[in-house]
Protein backbone atom coordinates (compact mmCIF):
# COMPACT_ATOMS: atom_id res chain seq x y z
CA UNK A 1 0.00 0.00 0.00
CA UNK A 2 2.79 2.41 1.13
CA UNK A 3 4.54 1.49 -2.31
CA UNK A 4 1.37 2.04 -4.03
CA UNK A 5 1.17 5.71 -2.58
CA UNK A 6 4.95 6.68 -3.33
CA UNK A 7 4.52 5.26 -6.90
CA UNK A 8 1.45 6.79 -7.46
CA UNK A 9 3.18 10.75 -5.78
CA UNK A 10 5.97 9.65 -8.10
CA UNK A 11 3.97 9.71 -10.88
CA UNK A 12 2.51 12.67 -10.56
CA UNK A 13 5.03 14.46 -9.50
CA UNK A 14 6.67 13.37 -13.16
CA UNK A 15 3.68 14.75 -14.67
CA UNK A 16 3.60 18.52 -13.00
CA UNK A 17 7.74 18.64 -14.06
CA UNK A 18 6.46 17.50 -17.84
CA UNK A 19 3.50 20.16 -18.02
CA UNK A 20 5.98 23.26 -18.66
CA UNK A 21 3.60 25.00 -16.87
CA UNK A 22 4.56 28.64 -15.01
CA UNK A 23 3.87 28.48 -11.63
CA UNK A 24 2.00 31.53 -10.92
CA UNK A 25 2.85 33.38 -7.66
CA UNK A 26 -0.15 34.60 -5.51
CA UNK A 27 -0.65 38.48 -6.45
CA UNK A 28 1.19 41.39 -4.39
CA UNK A 29 3.67 38.19 -3.12
CA UNK A 30 6.56 40.17 -3.90
CA UNK A 31 5.13 43.46 -1.87
CA UNK A 32 4.50 41.01 0.48
CA UNK A 33 7.98 39.61 1.25
CA UNK A 34 9.56 43.12 0.84
CA UNK A 35 7.25 44.39 3.26
CA UNK A 36 7.64 41.33 5.89
CA UNK A 37 11.42 41.60 5.47
CA UNK A 38 11.56 46.09 5.90
CA UNK A 39 9.40 44.92 9.01
CA UNK A 40 11.93 42.51 10.46
CA UNK A 41 14.74 44.68 9.93
CA UNK A 42 13.61 47.76 11.21
CA UNK A 43 11.66 45.71 14.18
CA UNK A 44 15.23 44.43 15.62
CA UNK A 45 17.93 47.02 15.04
CA UNK A 46 19.22 48.27 18.44
CA UNK A 47 20.59 51.85 18.65
CA UNK A 48 23.81 50.16 19.60
CA UNK A 49 25.46 47.14 19.04
CA UNK A 50 27.54 46.03 21.71
CA UNK A 51 28.86 42.72 20.09
CA UNK A 52 30.11 44.95 17.02
CA UNK A 53 32.25 47.52 19.83
CA UNK A 54 33.43 44.54 22.18
CA UNK A 55 35.65 42.72 19.78
CA UNK A 56 37.43 45.97 19.00
CA UNK A 57 37.59 47.21 22.24
CA UNK A 58 38.80 43.99 23.69
CA UNK A 59 41.10 43.17 20.95
CA UNK A 60 42.59 47.18 21.82
CA UNK A 61 42.62 46.07 25.64
CA UNK A 62 44.84 43.32 25.60
CA UNK A 63 47.08 45.27 22.75
CA UNK A 64 47.84 47.56 25.56
CA UNK A 65 48.43 45.44 28.45
CA UNK A 66 50.86 43.32 26.16
CA UNK A 67 52.38 47.08 25.45
CA UNK A 68 52.73 47.97 28.96
CA UNK A 69 53.88 44.63 30.03
CA UNK A 70 56.86 44.64 27.25
CA UNK A 71 57.64 48.11 28.36
CA UNK A 72 58.00 47.57 32.35
CA UNK A 73 60.08 44.13 31.61
CA UNK A 74 62.48 46.30 29.54
CA UNK A 75 62.73 49.29 32.13
CA UNK A 76 63.62 46.83 34.82
CA UNK A 77 66.07 45.12 32.78
CA UNK A 78 67.26 48.29 32.12
CA UNK A 79 67.29 49.63 35.73
CA UNK A 80 69.06 45.82 36.61
CA UNK A 81 71.64 46.39 33.92
CA UNK A 82 72.59 49.91 34.93
CA UNK A 83 72.97 48.92 38.45
CA UNK A 84 75.30 45.22 38.23
CA UNK A 85 76.95 48.19 35.72
CA UNK A 86 78.09 50.01 38.15
CA UNK A 87 78.13 48.09 41.09
CA UNK A 88 80.64 46.04 38.52
CA UNK A 89 82.65 49.39 37.40
CA UNK A 90 82.88 50.23 41.38
CA UNK A 91 84.32 46.93 42.31
CA UNK A 92 86.91 47.32 39.70
CA UNK A 93 87.59 51.01 40.86
CA UNK A 94 88.24 49.29 44.18
CA UNK A 95 90.14 46.32 43.00
CA UNK A 96 92.33 49.09 40.92
CA UNK A 97 92.85 51.51 43.37
CA UNK A 98 93.84 48.59 45.74
CA UNK A 99 96.46 47.21 43.58
CA UNK A 100 99.97 47.75 43.74
CA UNK A 101 100.07 49.39 40.01
CA UNK A 102 97.51 51.98 40.96
CA UNK A 103 99.61 53.02 43.76
CA UNK A 104 102.74 53.92 41.87
CA UNK A 105 101.39 55.26 39.60
CA UNK A 106 99.42 58.13 41.48
CA UNK A 107 101.99 58.31 44.15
Amino acid sequence: MKTQNYILKAEQTIKLLDAHEKLKAKPFFETRQMALIEARLKAKRPLFNWQVMLKPSFIVILTAINVAVVFSYLHRLNAYTNSRNSALIELSDNIMRSSDYYSFIHN
